[in-house]
């Protein structure tokens, strides 16, 4: 309680996560919690989950989210326990189911064609069942820890392996870690999980990675997203609603990725292009340099 009053009205704290990677406690006195994914989180987080949303969470701040995770293990790859949400259907718009991904990739430095793939595959695995039971439980979903690599090689593959995956299932991700904090639990010694070399200077390869482009918002109910790391090409789709007065704001890095800037094409649900002035504008100043706006204003591309 005294966390949630602290921080109840922080506009720069969007909400708490109860309790970091559960894990079942004593695999001798309650084993079935290790052998039976799911059991855990029914049986233990769920009841702790709802006492904690409705003694702290919501007296301290309604609007506060609570990001849930299920057990690490050994849900890992299987499906969650949780009987609808521990809040409750009512509180939907204020939970959101959070989990962390770290694959093979994470651990090992050598990459080759195999273990990409090995890696890759987890990852698809892993976030199309958290997607999968989020979507049952009708909140959004996050992982809001991943990487935990030095730079590598394989590096980019573990992080470009999940970013696939959750670009795939419409998911959000946070990357673990922005810079070493001298934390217990990091397990990179002398290395660095995070974005900065001992010397300040960035490691590029992992900042490319983790900035490849995306619509933080669209002009409508965005339905699916894909991008070639290889052309550098995002396609994305949404369902058009003109009734909305915003713009689909385009994330693209000129950095790292596009040194010569981005050409930005629309299509209708047919294929035929949208012209520039006529059915849409594009604002290509106020969001910054990274930032474009793209509003559709002919309605008859309306859905």
């Amino acid at each position: 309680m005294k966390v949630a009053n602290r921080f109840a009205n922080n506009s720069y704290v969007v909400g708490y996560d109860p309790l970091n990677e559960p894990f079942p406690s004593n695999i001798y006195t309650e084993p079935q919690y290790f052998y039976a994914p799911g059991s855990f989180d029914k049986a233990v987080l769920q009841p702790l989950y709802k006492r904690i949303f409705e003694t702290a969470y919501q007296p301290a701040n309604p609007s506060k989210i609570m990001f849930y995770e299920p057990a690490q293990i050994p849900d890992t790859i299987f499906p969650v326990g949780f009987e609808g949400t521990p809040a409750g259907a009512n509180y939907t718009q204020v939970q959101l189911m959070n989990d962390h991904s770290y694959g093979p990739c994470a651990l090992l430095d050598n990459s080759s064609e195999t273990l990409d793939e090995v890696c890759n595959a987890f990852h698809q695995v892993k976030v199309g069942m958290r997607a999968n039971d989020a979507k049952k439980a009708g909140v959004p979903l996050i992982f809001s820890e991943f990487g935990a690599c030095m730079g590598s090689d394989t590096c980019i593959v573990e992080i470009n392996g999940l970013l696939d995956a959750t670009d795939a299932n419409l998911a959000s991700w946070a990357y673990w870690q922005y810079k070493k904090l001298g934390d217990l639990t990091t397990t990179a010694g002398t290395g660095s999980e995070g974005f900065y070399n001992d010397d300040g200077t960035l490691q590029d390869g992992k900042v490319a990675a983790l900035a490849r482009p995306y619509l933080p918002y669209t002009q409508g109910t965005l339905q699916s997203v894909n991008y070639n790391k290889i052309t550098k090409v995002l396609n994305a789709t949404f369902t058009l609603d003109t009734s909305v007065n915003a713009p689909t704001v385009v994330y693209f890095n000129q950095e790292y990725t596009y040194t010569s800037g981005i050409n930005v094409t629309l299509l209708s649900s047919t294929g035929s292009a949208l012209l520039e002035g006529a059915d849409f504008s594009v604002d290509r100043e106020s969001e910054g340099v990274n930032h474009w706006r793209v509003q559709v204003t002919n309605k008859a591309f309306h859905g």
